[in-house]
């Protein structure tokens, strides 16, 4: 069982856009996916090609507001649906674009 299956922090099904990229650079842009459920640590994100398990990544997580909230995270786990990341301690909370 993975530390994500082990929970302590209340999550919540939500699908927001997410704006993905890679840390490494192989990939020169964000691509957009959806989160399917997310908490104060981390989230699961749907995506259509697998990220290596320990992949560091960039998320922009945009809100129904049309706020957005940028977050490092590490892939802790992967699979056919997608991936699950951990959130770093460190983020940016942005308004929304007026």
């Amino acid at each position: 069982m993975s530390s994500f299956d082990n929970r302590k922090i209340e999550r919540f099904e939500l699908e927001i856009p997410a704006f993905l990229k890679l840390k490494n650079g192989k990939h020169n842009g964000a691509i957009k996916h959806k989160t399917k459920n997310i908490s104060s640590k981390g989230a699961f994100i749907y995506v259509e090609e697998p990220i290596s398990v320990g992949s560091d990544v960039n998320v922009d997580l945009i809100l129904p507001n049309n706020s957005k909230i940028k977050v490092d995270g590490t892939v802790i786990r992967s699979d056919q649906r997608g991936i699950a990341v951990s959130f770093d301690t460190n983020y940016q909370i942005f308004p929304q674009n007026t």
